[in-house]
């Protein structure tokens, strides 16, 4: 008989991966993004070390995020794992379109909040009360 993590677990991790996968893709076509949300104020390369200190900010959230997930402490926790499928997915929805479309390099930001710091929230959150629960309840010394 399958339980509900069986399921989750790694559907949470598929979707983290493809989201990983979809960062890469436009760290690449990163030069197209830039260019189309050049204006007459902003030169090249304030665009391009904006654009790049927001990738490599988000890479280190998945890291973490990654990190989090091999220690394994929220792991199986049922209703984290729905919110982190969920999260990931329209992080890989809104990514796969922005890919497709070439848009400006100033929406990937809104992506990141949804595909990188809600989740990192959610993991913390997660820790921080599992952490309560066990001093609470367990005794162990």
């Amino acid at each position: 008989m399958y339980k509900i993590h069986d399921v989750l677990i790694p559907a949470r991790f598929l979707t983290y991966i493809l989201q990983v996968l979809l960062t890469i893709v436009i760290w690449i076509q990163r030069s197209d993004n830039i260019l189309m949300s050049m204006d007459q104020n902003e030169s090249y390369d304030k665009k391009k070390k904006r654009f790049m200190a927001t990738m490599i900010f988000f890479y280190f959230f998945e890291l973490v995020e990654f990190l989090i997930m091999l220690w394994g402490l929220t792991l199986f926790n049922n209703k984290l794992s729905i919110a982190q499928i969920f999260f990931h997915s329209i992080c890989i929805l809104l990514l796969n379109w922005y890919i497709h479309e070439i848009y400006a390099s100033i929406f990937v930001y809104q992506y990141f909040i949804v595909g990188g710091v809600i989740p990192i929230l959610l993991e913390c959150i997660s820790i921080f009360t599992m952490s309560i629960y066990h001093r609470r309840f367990t005794k162990i010394e």
